[in-house]
């Protein structure tokens, strides 16, 4: 039942965002009694930083699993992620938990402590790239990067243009 409130809570955040996410709308979605989610779940904000943690690893895992394809492959596989995220709502709700004022909530959207260094390392690698910033550095930089550009798809720029944007993002960062 615990797993089945924390997926409910990740589903009415993505569905609904934070202005529709409630104990009760997650009670609605797991199928059972609201006090069976505050035993489970504690408080909101435990419940949320729960969601975010979720999603913070999700990100992680999304953002490193491109990289295994060298070259355009892993780029397109990027891509292709980064548009799903936005597409999905998962970049919206990150967003959000990560701008929340509950500290608990916020801390919990922060990436994996090991995530910088081996999204750097393994686009220095996929990509070839100079060795000029640390692994943590590299990693940082396009962990800040596709960000941006996931930002812009939220803001409904056309995917066109910030695609051509990306491709000469890295075009530029491979010389």
């Amino acid at each position: 039942m615990k797993e089945a409130i924390s997926l409910a809570a990740r589903t009415v955040l993505l569905a609904h965002g934070l202005t529709g996410w409630s104990i009760e709308a997650v009670a609605r979605e797991a199928g059972c009694a609201k006090g069976l989610v505050i035993y489970h779940g504690r408080t909101r904000n435990d419940l949320l930083a729960k969601v975010a943690r979720g999603l913070s690893g999700d990100r992680a895992t999304h953002r490193l699993e491109p990289w295994q394809a060298p070259g355009t492959a892993g780029l397109d596989r990027l891509w292709n992620t980064l548009a799903a995220e936005v597409r999905t709502g998962e970049f919206a709700a990150w967003v959000t938990l990560s701008a929340s004022k509950a500290r608990e909530v916020s801390a919990a959207a922060a990436p994996p402590a090991d995530f910088l260094p081996e999204l750097g390392s393994a686009a220095r690698q996929a990509l070839n790239l100079p060795a000029e910033r640390s692994p943590e550095e590299t990693g940082r930089l396009i962990d800040a990067v596709i960000g941006g550009f996931q930002l812009q798809l939220l803001h409904r720029t056309s995917p066109v243009t910030v695609r051509e944007v990306y491709h000469r993002f890295w075009l530029g960062l491979m010389r």
